[in-house]
């Protein structure tokens, strides 16, 4: 038997090394500007570890994180703006929707932003959160494009254009849902393909909206990405503002490779393949062909950087954070709502990695929690998906017959009868957005906690 378990382990061994991948081509011509996340300013490699604060370079070019921010923070303080407007948005995947309905509910009462960033499903709405207020242009808009939503107008603002961006009819518009389940995805290398919100995003993402990123970041506003390197397994914040501003090189591949980043911060292992990168490494100045993933592997948010820039300064600073999701666990249940009471290798494996994700989306809003509850010139507002409000919230899809209302829980059951999405269930994220207008509106924040001198 030992030996029955030895051949049997030397084939599994062979079948997945046939299973090996070539990396995927980075696009050409485009470099991407990115900064290293250091956990704080106390690691190791932080060159400004004894300062006291985080004055400006000496050569004026900031070359980590932190520092970039600490600049941004002194043009707000020279621009005479009495606080430093910092906007977090999180990973979430569909559960995004609900972040983008809390925006355009929100509408003017949306700041502009000193500084934007987002992880995953943040990156993917961060733009347009950028542009909030700036004027919008016509656009050619995808045919698959606002269909299970009402209340939203083509050319009319970059936030309802987020919205009519993240609302579809199909999983297939977003996600190329490859055969053969989980086994498929070990052969194929995912499970799925991003190619579609690829093309859709280098369509949003135009000429005209790369001018207008330039336009907001000559006002001294800056736009973040949060990226994993699997190389080197860094985390870096990708500069957008920056990246638009090179795009005057060749618009073509800048607007493909705008998008490659974005779609890198959002492709979560197996679920979609990884994504190669050309980035400038801003702290070593070395440039570096790299293979990223998701962002939400090494922060759910990348905040705790921004805190160690500005909290040795006397610059309030005054933080937004939606997450795009449950910020505390939800129960273990199968897809009917009841507890799991059979569990295998494979739902015991997704939910630890549920719970694992969850703890680090609580570690990393851990900073800024814990300043502004102290008394602190902070203010912290913070949103999430409430499971009692959305529980209770219903929602008809348009083009079903009144008063065909159900909780956006109950809308997932129609999408897998009808579509048997992979992961993006239409019908649901339609619902979500409308919860998010809703409380975005109502300017419902889950937490709130002032600033105080």
């Amino acid at each position: 038997m030992p030996g029955l378990r030895v051949l049997l382990a030397g084939l599994v061994t062979i079948a997945l090394g046939a299973c090996a991948h070539v990396r995927p081509q980075a696009t050409t011509g485009c470099t991407i500007h990115a900064y290293p996340l250091l956990v704080s300013r106390n690691h190791p490699k932080f060159e400004a570890q004894l300062q006291p604060q985080l004055p400006a370079p000496p050569n004026g070019k900031p070359d980590t994180f932190q520092e970039k921010v600490a600049a941004v923070a002194g043009n707000a303080r020279a621009q005479g703006r009495g606080a430093l407007d910092v906007l977090v948005l999180s990973g979430g995947s569909q559960h995004g929707l609900f972040g983008t309905g809390f925006l355009i509910g929100a509408g003017d009462k949306v700041p502009d932003y000193s500084i934007v960033t987002g992880i995953s499903t943040g990156a993917l709405q961060s733009t347009f959160a950028f542009l909030a207020h700036h004027p919008v242009h016509a656009r050619a808009y995808p045919a698959d494009t606002g269909a299970f939503v009402t209340g939203l107008s083509k050319d009319t603002s970059y936030l309802q254009d987020l919205g009519l961006a993240s609302s579809i009819t199909r999983e297939r518009t977003i996600l190329d849902k490859r055969p053969g389940g989980l086994v498929g995805g070990i052969i194929s290398g995912s499970q799925g393909s991003l190619a579609p919100l690829h093309d859709r995003l280098v369509q949003f993402i135009d000429d005209a909206t790369l001018d207008a990123i330039v336009e907001e970041g000559n006002k001294g506003r800056s736009l973040f990405v949060g990226v994993t390197d699997l190389d080197d397994g860094q985390g870096y914040a990708l500069d957008m503002v920056q990246l638009a501003r090179d795009s005057v090189r060749d618009r073509a591949t800048y607007r493909r490779c705008y998008a490659d980043a974005l779609i890198a911060s959002s492709s979560v292992p197996l679920a979609a393949e990884p994504v190669t990168l050309t980035i400038l490494d801003e702290s070593t100045g070395d440039l570096l062909e790299h293979l990223f993933i998701d962002g939400g592997a090494r922060y759910s948010v990348f905040a705790r950087q921004i805190v160690d820039a500005v909290s040795a300064s006397s610059m309030p600073v005054n933080f937004d954070v939606i997450v795009n999701g449950f910020l505390y666990s939800e129960d273990w249940t199968d897809r009917a709502g009841n507890r799991v009471d059979k569990w295998n290798a494979i739902n015991l494996a997704l939910r630890a990695v549920d719970i694992l994700e969850n703890q680090v989306s609580r570690f990393s809003l851990d900073a800024i929690e814990r300043l502004a509850s102290t008394g602190s010139p902070y203010r912290y507002r913070l949103a999430f998906i409430d499971h009692d409000r959305s529980d209770a919230f219903t929602y008809r899809i348009p083009g079903y017959a009144a008063p065909d209302e159900r909780t956006c829980f109950d809308w997932t059951e129609e999408d897998r009868r009808k579509d048997n999405p992979l992961e993006f269930h239409a019908r649901y994220m339609a619902c979500l957005l409308a919860y998010g207008r809703e409380r975005g509106a109502a300017q419902d924040w889950n937490l709130e906690l002032p600033a105080r001198p």
